[in-house]
């Protein structure tokens, strides 16, 4: 597709021509503003096409609206419509990642990631509705994912369809006690690959990780 010229950004980005970032940021009142516009940004074969950006904020919160036409990640996996809304206050950001391919493919993804003072980071989602290949899948209301310094935890994380799931629990780190098990027993992998004609392949079974710096175990 000729959109025009190109600027190279570094060896990988390119953002197309006539791309438009503008803003503000005033110290007394810690007050922030940002706009920005492109047709086309380009990073390592990825495409974004269509990308807009608001953001405004002052001392005690930003808020953020980010959207595209289309990101394509590669020729045949793709997202329409996507956006990612969110707003950051103190040491929480609540977020919303949303896309809208066809009447069978598409999603609404809110969630929060939480800053402890205890170097901690905790990802939560909030009922979020994902709808692929005309499949509704769901996420287990009371799942966390921890990272701190002693490595990453899994609680309760579980995305289902009717029989179908996959299911992560547990911990990696560098010690040979812990272990991150993912369980798919009969787990259609059509459901987590978006591809036009539609990808075809049946998973079944377990693969743990005990140590973090070693390579996973199926089963």
């Amino acid at each position: 597709e000729n959109i025009g010229p190109t600027v190279l950004v570094g060896k990988s980005l390119k953002i197309a021509a006539g791309s438009t970032f503008k803003g503000y940021n005033k110290e007394a009142g810690n007050d922030f503003s940002l706009s920005g516009q492109s047709a086309l940004i380009e990073w390592n074969n990825r495409k974004v096409k269509n990308w807009h950006i608001t953001a405004s904020g002052n001392g005690n919160k930003l808020n953020i609206k980010s959207g595209c036409d289309t990101l394509n990640i590669s020729d045949s996996i793709y997202a329409s419509g996507f956006s990612v809304n969110g707003q950051v206050s103190h040491d929480t950001v609540n977020y919303t990642v949303a896309w809208n391919n066809d009447s069978s493919n598409y999603a609404n993804i809110p969630g929060t990631i939480a800053f402890s003072q205890k170097v901690q980071t905790a990802f939560k989602l909030i009922n979020p509705v994902i709808n692929s290949s005309d499949s509704l899948w769901q996420v287990s209301k009371d799942n966390l994912l921890v990272i701190d310094t002693s490595g990453i935890s899994a609680q309760h994380i579980m995305f289902y369809h009717n029989q179908q799931y996959i299911e992560a629990e547990g911990k990696l780190s560098g010690k040979k006690s812990d272990a991150l098990v993912i369980n798919f027993p009969k787990f259609n992998l059509g459901n987590l690959i978006f591809t036009s004609p539609a990808f075809q392949a049946m998973v079944d079974g377990t693969a743990s990780r005990v140590n973090l710096y070693n390579q996973p175990c199926f089963v």
